[in-house]
């Protein structure tokens, strides 16, 4: 596995790389546009706690089942761009595409 410095190396080169933005539905735009950019074929979608964000393409396909901690890199990535703790909740099923994407929702506020 990659070690945490290294990922966080990678969270923060894709994280300088998006073009900053003030207003929310121009950040997450950005991240998209930034995503699609490197393959991820994502989107966004308006939800009750906050953006909902979809892969519906792993660019790491050929090497997550050594190195399932890129989604963990990914979901860094959401987070710290858009300042919101952002988890994920599905994962997309490369062999058997039962689950077309992989889902990322923002954890929920509790108390």
């Amino acid at each position: 596995p990659l070690n945490n410095e290294i990922l966080d190396q990678l969270v923060n080169c894709f994280i300088i790389s998006i073009i900053p933005a003030k207003q929310r539905t121009q950040q997450l735009n950005h991240l998209i546009v930034f995503l699609n950019e490197k393959g991820y074929q994502a989107r966004w979608e308006a939800y009750v706690n906050g953006p909902r964000i979809l892969f519906r393409n792993c660019p790491y396909a050929a090497i997550l089942q050594k190195h399932p901690e890129l989604c963990t890199m990914d979901a860094k990535v959401l987070s710290i761009f858009l300042k919101l703790p952002f988890h994920q909740t599905a994962r997309i099923d490369l062999e058997h595409a039962k689950i077309p994407a992989c889902i990322f929702m923002i954890v929920p506020q509790t108390g």
